[in-house]
């Protein structure tokens, strides 16, 4: 749904430059409201060019209609939520909120550079895929060890949800002297 969206966006998009160009050499007087008129009659000047303009008017209206119901603004970019039933009712966490948590754990360490970091939430539990650059010279199995353990436990204390796995993939060395990443 999201690739949809995005299309829904960019037609959206474009139709609302149109329209705000126009808009400007109209008002700037660059164009008259009969020049629009004039374009807009010779497209309807048949019945069947009224007919395609009612049924892409219709397209475009339900795409619209679409576009509302489908980016609500309050999960969009979250791929799936994990609700917590409490006794004072339930707590929702999406996918977003884990992977900043996870983020935020990568941050303290400071020999992981360029970290990306995918959160899945599945029947069973939730699997956090993090992808790293190391700096040149950090013993990477003691490192990543901890950034596992530390990922789990911060999870967990924060939301009381346990990790079933954490897979780190280093992508490559990281050197400083240089400033460039190698694979």
């Amino acid at each position: 749904m999201k690739g949809f969206n995005k299309v829904l966006a960019v037609i959206f998009s474009i139709i609302l430059i149109f329209m705000c160009i126009t808009l400007i050499l109209y008002v700037g007087g660059i164009i008259e409201v009969r020049n629009i008129t004039n374009v807009l009659d010779m497209l309807i000047a048949s019945r069947e060019t009224k007919l395609a303009t009612i049924i892409t008017a219709a397209v475009i209206g339900l795409l619209a209609i679409v576009f509302g119901i489908t980016v609500d603004g309050v999960d969009s970019n979250s791929g799936s939520t994990l609700t917590l039933p409490l006794s004072t009712g339930n707590i929702s966490i999406n996918t977003q909120t884990f992977e900043t948590m996870v983020l935020n754990v990568a941050k303290k360490y400071n020999c992981l550079k360029n970290v990306k970091t995918r959160v899945d939430i599945k029947e069973d539990g939730i699997y956090v895929d993090l992808l790293v650059f190391v700096l040149e010279g950090t013993v990477v199995s003691d490192v990543m060890c901890k950034v596992q353990e530390d990922i789990k436990s911060t999870i967990l204390k924060q939301t009381t949800v346990e990790v079933k796995q954490v897979e780190v993939k280093v992508k490559g060395i990281y050197n400083k002297t240089e400033n460039k990443f190698q694979d």
